[in-house]
């Protein structure tokens, strides 16, 4: 029976001696799944967190836009129509700009007029610009005292 035992024991352990090239195959296999999914979800991420970015970029460089008008005079406020002027992110003027800003001005009454700011965006990928991404509207009277 010792016989029978012994050599029980040692084909179990010869069968538990290591792992096979097969389980190391699966587990690197299994492995790289994982870290593929990781970096393909921190790459969707990134590309989220630049799109918005982006666009409080374009919201800002609209508002600023039209506080800037509304500190000028109501005659001088068709000095502030523009079109498709390129600009980067801090609202500097560049010909390689991100950015793309129009701004229109319409009289509504003869003493109330509308400022009208689009901002587009330029797409990283294809390097045009998103037509009417960022649109801000405001209103600019002029009060005449009595």
């Amino acid at each position: 029976m010792t016989m029978q035992t012994t050599s029980i024991q040692r084909s179990k352990q010869r069968s538990r001696a290591g792992v096979g090239l097969v389980e190391v195959m699966i587990a690197l296999f299994m492995f790289s799944a994982a870290i593929a999914g990781m970096c393909s979800l921190a790459m969707i991420a990134r590309e989220a967190s630049d799109r918005a970015r982006d666009h409080y970029v374009a919201i800002n460089l609209a508002k600023n836009r039209i506080e800037r008008a509304k500190s000028f005079g109501f005659s001088q406020l068709a000095l502030f129509a523009e079109n498709n002027v390129l600009m980067n992110s801090q609202g500097t003027l560049t010909a390689s700009g991100d950015y793309r800003r129009t701004t229109t001005l319409s009289n509504m009454t003869f003493n109330l007029k509308e400022i009208r700011v689009t901002v587009e965006i330029r797409n990283r990928d294809t390097w045009s610009f998103v037509p009417g991404v960022e649109d801000i509207r405001s209103y600019v009277a002029d009060i005449v005292g009595p």
